[in-house]
């Protein structure tokens, strides 16, 4: 309460006394009104009290509700009411433990102050670890805000010694600040969940950009990075280039969200932003909001496609290839929309679906022929799952199916050193007799060192090193050498996407295990299938003699 007003308190107070001291005579005898005059002064006293003490608490609830007002505004990630001066702006949001500025922020800088730090040629380069979203239902948010944090260190740390990267403005004008790593320089902005932002000097060759998110990468490779992202350890980079002066934020933006998006979908590791990729882009986004109805409607299918065992040219093995029926495309394969579910969060849920599914269809398989082994792809969001072992062998011998006949594959990339809760659920499988196999075998840097702490039986090598093999020494030389080194592992191997003689002479002369691919059989349904397995189960195969569909 202000003065004034205390003032104008104290005189009413003060009138009011008067007017009972003239008034109280007339009406009782003076000694007892005399009684009456400590009883006034102590209800003046009881009343100015009070409003001091009120006056007092609305203070001090006001302060405290600025304090909180200004603390979220300083710590959120969604930027407050845009002020005229971005760069200070950003003094004012990003406190000096604060590696990175937020979307709108970075907006900002970029729209009205890019002339003052932006050269004629640069890049806007988007990183992003794919699948996050998911791994924050299974870490929970605590959790995965240290490890984006862990990551940020490491990001900007690296960015520092990469050719041609940008500094943002905010540590321009706030060098004697530091941030978590210790630098001055702040390089990058976190967007969303574990993707960031930063800008590159191109010079005038647009495969500058790409080059030096090369090299950035290649630094990571070797870091703490690889640690610290316990389910996804190639992150995709996607590039857009600043080919029109007056190009909006946001769009060039939206780009190299499109670029990183290919990039992840074709297991590339960047991708620079072209006019071809737009009409995927809308393919995919179409898809990704038709798939979690198919999995409600249950629009999903299971194909199996025959392994062969190519010394005893005889079917060993199936593995499970979801496929889903679309009402306008047909019949999807899972290349197209698996990447999806994982970048939605919906692999949880289609996982799910497949193994039930693949369990089910097994106890048929297996009652026409017992020595089949069923191959079933896990997420490696299940190997986060301390219950996972326990439900799956629950599933399987519900159905009485032996853990020996199922194999279950793995992305190479799961396999990652010091996370130590997806090893032990595939130790404790392959002790209750779970077939382990590494899908994709080659994909990844580092597969031999994964391929020796893993205990995997049995390794896929993906059809890239296969689809050439009859054309490329080089592709020869590391084929043999894969076959080579995992039998003296004593793990099996499998070759995937054979589709020619020539190339499967090649795979039997290195002695390789089993072969998959067109040349032998398409994905069948399981009542094809079944047919297959009944006409073949003792005589030897035929080329593509399973391909045909009922």
């Amino acid at each position: 309460m202000n003065r004034p007003k205390r003032v104008a308190i104290i005189v009413l107070c003060f009138l009011i006394f008067l007017a009972l001291y003239d008034t109280v005579p007339s009406m009782v005898s003076l000694p007892d009104t005399q009684a009456l005059i400590p009883i006034i002064l102590a209800a003046i006293a009881l009343l100015l009290s009070t409003t001091s003490t009120i006056s007092y608490f609305k203070k001090k609830r006001a302060k405290k509700k600025q304090t909180v007002k200004e603390d979220s505004n300083s710590n959120s990630t969604l930027s407050p009411t845009p002020e005229a001066n971005p760069i200070k702006r950003l003094k004012q949001t990003n406190k000096p433990t604060s590696q990175w500025v937020n979307r709108e922020t970075l907006q900002q800088l970029f729209q009205q102050t890019r002339e003052q730090w932006l050269p004629d040629q640069y890049a806007l380069v988007l990183i992003d670890a794919p699948n996050f979203k998911e791994l924050i239902s299974i870490l929970g948010y605590q959790q995965s805000d240290q490890l984006v944090r862990q990551v940020s260190s490491q990001l900007n740390h690296h960015l520092s010694s990469v050719s041609g990267s940008i500094v943002l403005p905010s540590s321009q004008e706030n060098e004697s600040k530091q941030n978590e790593s210790g630098q001055n320089d702040i390089y990058i902005s976190h967007l969303d969940y574990c993707q960031f932002a930063f800008f590159l000097d191109t010079g005038d060759q647009d495969d500058q950009a790409v080059s030096r998110a090369r090299a950035l990468l290649t630094g990571l490779k070797d870091s703490l990075l690889i640690d610290l992202l316990p389910v996804y350890n190639n992150p995709c980079v996607g590039i857009s280039l600043s080919n029109e002066s007056d190009l909006d934020f946001y769009e060039l933006l939206r780009q190299a969200q499109i670029a990183a998006t290919q990039a992840a979908d074709n297991h590339h590791r960047i991708e620079r932003y072209h006019t071809d990729l737009e009409p995927k882009a809308q393919e995919k986004n179409k898809l990704m909001g038709e798939l979690k109805r198919a999995i409600e409607i249950d629009a999903l299918e299971i194909f199996y496609q025959p392994q062969i065992n190519l010394d005893q040219k005889k079917i060993v093995g199936v593995e499970a290839l979801i496929h889903w029926h679309h009402p306008e495309l047909g019949i999807v394969a899972p290349n197209k929309f698996i990447p999806i579910a994982e970048s939605t969060g919906l692999i949880k849920d289609l996982t799910e679906w497949t193994i039930n599914q693949a369990i089910k269809d097994a106890s048929i398989a297996l009652s026409v022929m017992p020595s089949l082994k069923i191959s079933i792809n896990i997420s490696p969001y299940n190997l986060l799952q301390t219950n996972f072992t326990a439900d799956f062998l629950s599933k399987i011998q519900q159905e009485q199916i032996t853990p020996e006949q199922i194999t279950l594959e793995i992305k190479e990339n799961t396999l990652l050193k010091n996370n130590a809760l997806p090893l032990k659920i595939l130790q404790d499988l392959k002790l209750k007799g779970v077939n382990l196999s590494i899908d994709d075998f080659g994909t990844s840097y580092g597969s031999l060192k994964y391929l020796r702490n893993s205990p995997v039986n049995e390794i896929k090598i993906h059809e890239f090193f296969i689809n050439g093999l009859d054309k490329s020494k080089t592709d020869q030389t590391i084929v043999k050498s894969i076959i080579n080194l995992s039998h003296n592992m004593g793990i099996t191997v499998v070759a995937e996407g054979v589709k020619t003689a020539a190339i499967l002479e090649l795979l039997k002369s290195y002695n390789c295990d089993t072969g998959q691919g067109l040349l032998f059989s398409e994905p069948l349904k399981i009542s094809a299938l079944l047919e297959s397995l009944a006409v073949s189960a003792n005589q030897p195969y035929f080329v593509n003699q399973f391909s045909q569909q009922p």
